[in-house]
């Protein structure tokens, strides 16, 4: 296990019990109840019976502009679980190179999940202090394991992390990606009461082009377009100057009355599909 300051510990940390970060109270992530014997998971060990393999994680960590991999990183996870689905977890992540990662999230009564708490160590170039901005953060999963009785191991490659974190600092901000990391082997879950079943996430649901709210590449846009607001939009509407007759200037934003007296401006058209400006002067 990696403990937020990226430093390994010998113990397994359990969610709901005291002196771990995601602690659950009534009000914030419901109340965890200990399943019984489950007994911890170790390596090679079993969970309820099952064999559960090492925890593994896989993929990349993006954080701001750099892509950090996740191969020979140390993982740690625990979980709560309400009815067959994970419901809440605790994760701490530390890469070869020691940037450390570790957060905290439960699900909601009304679909989704909330960020109770996340800290980011060592993973940037200028080693500056920066502290969670979690209004501003998202996380679901994309896959999730069946939770079987008191305890789970999963699948290889059974639950799969979305999401955009955000750290501030007092000079910029770093955005952590989540999108396509995905962990495999076993981990204990304990049951969760007070939480929601939240469906996985449906990525660019509402967005075409750029990146949906999680953080996920939803795709480019053709020539003579540009991705704004999430939509593929001629991107220099309204066109900026110079303004001028000659060749490669740009016509002024003219302005002219219809027949019924209301006025228009040549902009108007400004990335239409089609236009048609007729000028007539009449002696």
């Amino acid at each position: 296990m990696v403990s937020c300051g990226g430093e390994a510990t010998d113990e397994e940390p359990v969610s709901g019990t005291e002196g771990t970060a995601s602690a659950a109270t009534d009000d914030e992530q419901g109340t965890l109840t200990n399943p019984g014997e489950t007994g911890e998971q170790v390596d090679g060990e079993t969970i309820d019976g099952k064999a559960c393999s090492e925890l593994a994680i896989s993929g990349t960590l993006r954080v701001g502009e750099n892509d950090l991999s996740l191969d020979g990183a140390s993982v740690g996870l625990s979980a709560g679980h309400t009815g067959e689905c994970i419901a809440s977890l605790e994760m701490n992540v530390e890469t070869a190179d020691g940037c450390a990662l570790s957060l905290n999230a439960s699900s909601l009564s009304e679909g989704g999940w909330t960020l109770t708490g996340a800290s980011l160590e060592s993973c940037t170039a200028d080693e500056v202090t920066v502290e969670f901005q979690s209004a501003d953060s998202t996380f679901g999963l994309l896959a999730r394991p069946d939770v079987d009785g008191d305890g789970t191991c999963l699948d290889g490659e059974a639950l799969a992390l979305a999401g955009r974190l955000l750290f501030a600092s007092a000079v910029s901000e770093v955005a952590v990606q989540l999108d396509g990391i995905v962990l495999g082997g076993g981990f204990d879950s304990q049951a969760a009461e007070g939480l929601a079943c939240s469906p996985v996430v449906d990525s660019c649901e509402t967005v075409s082009c750029g990146q949906d709210a999680f953080g996920m590449e939803c795709g480019g846009c053709d020539d003579g377009t540009k991705c704004i607001d999430g939509e593929c939009q001629v991107w220099n509407c309204p066109p900026e100057g110079p303004y001028g007759t000659a060749i490669g200037d740009t016509v002024l934003n003219l302005e002219f009355k219809d027949c019924d007296g209301n006025t228009h401006s040549l902009q108007d058209l400004c990335g239409a599909p089609a236009g048609l400006f007729n000028l007539l002067a009449g002696y």
